[in-house]
């Protein structure tokens, strides 16, 4: 006999000082932050497909069919629904699979439990040890290390929840189980409401046509013997329009050429999957998951076949973003391992010590990890010259004095100028007009036009330090500031360096300048 923890006496709600608080069992915050396993969705369409066929034959036993699919799709230890009774105080388990099996028939209380916990937040919870909080669940064995949860709606109303169990630490939910789980419960709304039409003795083209998923049957002459409501509203058409019409007639030619091939495939008894790219007359081109199923009479010839399809538009969208992403992160990490791999050289290829090197080496470092920071704070869409300025020379900022208007720099010039600001205090610290107390920085920059180039013309001058002497050699600041920027110009008075330099800014747009004669 299954326990129903939701009638038993004592299953009331006991004193709060001898219960966990919610907060100590619920920790669905970490489903976002534990690596996420890679989306599988042609196992997931298999799946769903199989569980579309069995709402077809079988709509009686499709709840238990479900639980078992969760069980298999998520590796998990038990899966199940819990759905509200007619009063809608309790909830009792029509279908469960893996080690609570035999707690099929059992509950729990509405307002004392972790299903009504879903229901309050009106959100899916990833629940530890929930016995710390309803003790009733210790009877519940073996006991859920973790807990998935995700809401059941049947036109907006909640009734029920979809749940999947690990009673172990080997097996840890994510954020793609919660994506899938949701998807899930989804179709688990229209089991629900197919269980319910059954009882009401309606018919299967009812049930089906309630199904989340677009489906069709169609004939050997390619015309629409039936389609379900999220089809034609696909289409644009009431399923009255479309039923009895040739595919030609509702896809259009260009369509129908794509998906022909199949269609040939199906006819001849085979079980056809694919995914394309297919274009609808009236609702324009979309990618499309499809499985053709065949229909064959006593002969077993081949008379009619039902399709089910999933629109995938925006999961194809997706995947070309992350494409993207990663494209543009290789082309980032290649671009920084080759400006540190050049500083490295450079670095330690000097005539001073390993000691030296280093230090020097470890300096350009944080000079450029702070321009990347800024950078990524600014999610790569650029950062201001003023704050490039502002973060290199913070230690000497009532020494400095800057002169020009705010400026977005790309990441390739916010590095770059990170670096040469850097080499420009080292040099200034050392040997030039930051080494004195008297010593002052004058920054100043401007804007110009160049034909269909704009460029930000840099010129950084110290005044009030040593006297300066032109070096014997050129040292690798030099060979940064010579490598990196057009029109540089290094002018050693006596009184302080003068270090001017351009940057072109070919992707800013000119037209939100003022740019002087």
């Amino acid at each position: 006999m299954a326990p129903d923890f939701a009638t038993r006496p004592g299953t009331h709600v006991p004193p709060s000082d001898i219960v966990a608080p919610l907060e100590a069992i619920q920790c669905t915050e970490r489903l976002a932050l534990r690596p996420k396993r890679a989306p599988d969705y042609e196992a997931e369409n298999r799946a769903l497909t199989g569980l579309v066929q069995a709402l077809a034959d079988s709509p009686s036993t499709i709840l238990q069919k479900l639980a078992d699919v969760l069980l298999e799709v998520f590796r998990a230890d038990s899966a199940g629904i819990s759905l509200l009774t007619e009063d809608r105080k309790s909830f009792y388990w029509p279908a469960i699979a893996g080690a609570w099996q035999p707690h099929v028939g059992g509950g729990t209380p509405r307002d004392f439990g972790p299903c009504g916990d879903v229901l309050d937040r009106n959100a899916p919870l990833l629940f530890t040890h929930w016995e710390r909080r309803y003790p009733y669940l210790l009877e519940a064995v073996p006991l859920a290390e973790e807990g998935l949860l995700v809401p059941i709606y049947v036109r907006g109303k909640t009734v029920g929840t979809l749940w999947a169990i690990a009673h172990d630490h080997r097996r840890q939910f994510d954020s793609e189980d919660l994506r899938q789980l949701e998807s899930f419960a989804r179709f688990a709304s229209a089991a629900y409401q197919a269980v319910q039409i059954l009882h009401s003795e309606q018919s299967l083209e009812t049930i089906i046509n309630r199904t989340p998923f677009m489906l069709t049957r169609c004939g050997q002459d390619l015309r629409y013997r039936f389609v379900s409501s999220s089809y034609a509203q696909m289409v644009g058409l009431q399923p009255s329009e479309i039923t009895g019409k040739s595919l030609s007639e509702v896809i259009g030619e260009e369509g129908l050429q794509t998906i022909l091939p199949y269609i040939k495939r199906v006819l001849q008894g085979e079980r056809v999957e694919y995914e394309n790219e297919v274009h609808y007359r009236g609702a324009g081109r979309g990618f499309l998951r499809v499985v053709y199923m065949p229909e064959k009479n006593d002969d077993g010839k081949v008379e009619s076949w039902l399709g089910s399809l999933i629109d995938i538009s925006e999961q194809k969208r997706r995947a070309e973003a992350e494409k993207m992403l990663v494209r543009e992160l290789q082309h980032r990490s290649n671009n920084l391992l080759s400006v540190i791999q050049a500083i490295a050289r450079k670095s330690l290829s000097g005539d001073g010590s390993l000691d030296e090197a280093r230090t020097a080496f470890e300096a350009r470092l944080h000079a450029l990890a702070r321009a990347n920071r800024q950078l990524t704070k600014s999610n790569w869409e650029g950062v201001s010259l003023k704050e490039i300025v502002r973060s290199t020379l913070e230690t000497f900022a009532a020494r400095i004095d800057t002169d020009g208007s705010n400026v977005m720099l790309g990441a390739k010039d916010a590095q770059n100028l990170s670096l040469a600001l850097h080499e420009l205090w080292t040099n200034a610290v050392k040997h030039g007009a930051l080494s004195s107390t008297q010593g002052r920085v004058k920054i100043k920059w401007k804007i110009i036009k160049k034909g269909p180039e704009i460029v930000v013309r840099l010129q950084w001058r110290e005044r009030g330090g040593p006297a300066v002497v032109p070096p014997r050699r050129q040292g690798f600041g030099t060979t940064l500031l010579n490598a990196m920027f057009d029109r540089l110009r290094l002018e050693y008075d006596p009184e302080g360096l003068t270090c001017s330099f351009e940057l072109q800014l070919q992707t800013i747009n000119a037209s939100t300048w003022n740019f002087p004669n």
